[in-house]
C-alpha cells in the first residue's frame, strides 16, 4: 500500500484561488510633445513598481495600434499586474514606491491616468487540467 503525502488542489481550490486574484490596469495619456529621452525616463520610473513586494505579473508598453476600431487608442500607455488580494492592492497603494511613482510621472500626463480593475472568473467547466 503506497501512501502519498502530497496534496492535490481540487478543482474548487484552484477555483477559490484564481477568483481572489485582483487584476489591476492603468492607462496613461502622455504629452503630445513628450520626446524620447523623456519617454525612456518615464519607462525607467514605470519600472520601479516591479519592486513593490505585493505586485505580481508586472507588464507594461506603449500602446500598439492593430487598427481595431474598439481600442482605446486614447491612452498612450499602459501598465497590468495583479495581486492575490484587494488587502495586498491596498498595500501597493499606500507604498512609498508607488506614491513617489505617481509624484515622478505627472509631469509627462495630460491628466490623471484611468484603471481598470477586475478578479477574473474561469468558470469550473472550462478549466485547464
Amino acid at each position: 500500500m503506497q501512501v502519498s503525502c502530497r496534496s492535490e488542489k481540487t478543482s474548487e481550490k484552484v477555483h477559490e484561488e484564481k477568483s481572489s486574484l485582483l487584476h489591476h490596469h492603468v492607462y496613461f495619456d502622455l504629452n503630445e510633445d513628450i520626446e524620447s529621452s523623456e519617454l525612456d525616463e518615464f519607462t525607467s520610473i514605470v519600472d520601479s513598481l516591479e519592486l513593490i513586494p505585493k505586485v505580481q505579473g508586472f507588464t507594461h508598453g506603449a500602446y500598439e495600434d492593430l487598427k481595431d476600431p474598439r481600442a482605446l487608442s486614447a491612452y498612450d500607455y499602459c501598465l497590468s499586474m495583479s495581486f492575490k488580494n484587494k488587502i495586498d492592492y491596498e498595500v501597493y497603494q499606500k507604498h512609498k514606491i508607488h506614491l513617489s511613482v505617481i509624484k515622478a510621472l505627472s509631469k509627462f500626463l495630460k491628466g490623471p491616468p484611468a484603471t481598470f480593475d477586475y478578479k477574473p472568473r474561469t468558470p469550473l467547466n472550462h478549466e485547464k487540467q
